[in-house]
């Protein structure tokens, strides 16, 4: 029988579960006011991981191709603001054109019509291809981690 071997998602699992059980032993142990600040950790640690998953995903099952900004809308805001939405025109994988806008938009335009962008097609919706984002969930897992650490040290 030939041995599976762990993927990258497991070791992260299992360095994650080893200082959580470290964790919950030292606040059974003693418990005191740094119960709050390692909560804020652990989700912060929790969300990190998880957003870095569900990007990965995305960029390994979803299609990824190159869109056109087409047409810039804006929408009013909360307090006032108005905000600009991107519609990106681009084919699918069964070459059928689609336009799609973008689910969050900004104060100030970030793109501009014609413009050229990667993007990945999953499940319906459109994502931005860019793996910029895959660092701000490490370092979102890694501020959690800083402040489990920091706190148990204390």
């Amino acid at each position: 029988m030939k041995r599976k071997k762990l993927t990258w998602g497991w070791y992260i699992a299992i360095l994650i579960i080893i200082p959580i059980t470290g964790i919950i032993l030292k606040i059974v142990i003693d418990a005191h006011e740094s119960v709050g600040p390692i909560l804020i950790g652990l989700i912060l640690l929790g969300l990190g991981i998880f957003s870095f998953r569900w990007k990965s995903k995305i960029l390994k099952h979803g299609y990824i191709t190159e869109g056109k900004v087409i047409e810039i809308i804006s929408e009013s805001g909360s307090k006032g603001s108005e905000l600009h939405f991107p519609i990106i025109r681009f084919k699918d994988s069964e070459n059928i054109e689609r336009n799609f806008k973008l689910d969050f938009g900004s104060n100030l335009p970030l793109y501009h019509l014609g413009q050229i962008i990667s993007i990945v097609y999953y499940k319906g919706e459109i994502h931005l291809a860019e793996s910029e984002w895959k660092i701000l969930y490490v370092l979102i897992a890694l501020v959690g981690i800083g402040i489990i650490i920091f706190q148990i040290l204390t």
